[in-house]
């Protein structure tokens, strides 16, 4: 269990039970390399703070999941998939903020692309 004290937030300003909150969040690094990670940042924060981001914390997940480049892109993109099964209304979403496009790729081919739009 986290360790808890009282104290003023890092992220809202409110004075309350702190915890540490991981920035970027450790739900981007897949599990099995997290232990691979020596230090997560973090800073304390409130529990509505601390828990109260979790919508955009997985659906920065699955953007990243969806663009990733590293040497741990596949397991980040089978995370990604397993966070969209879970999360069926995530996934509505970025369904319903999404529409494919013909595009002309870096080599000028012709490519579907899938576009989001987000307000």
């Amino acid at each position: 269990m986290a360790k808890s004290y009282e104290g003023e937030c890092q992220l809202c300003g409110a004075w309350d039970m702190l915890t540490d909150d991981h920035i970027p969040q450790k739900s981007l690094y897949p599990k099995n390399h997290r232990s691979k990670i020596l230090k997560f940042n973090t800073v304390k924060a409130c529990a509505k703070c601390n828990n109260g981001a979790n919508h955009d914390d997985e659906l920065l997940k699955v953007l990243i999941g969806n663009i990733a480049q590293s040497y741990w892109d596949g397991d980040l993109w089978e995370s990604t998939i397993r966070t969209l099964d879970k999360n069926k209304k995530l996934d509505r979403e970025l369904e319903g903020n999404s529409r494919h496009e013909e595009i002309i790729n870096h080599i000028g081919e012709k490519e579907t692309a899938k576009i989001l739009k987000f307000t």
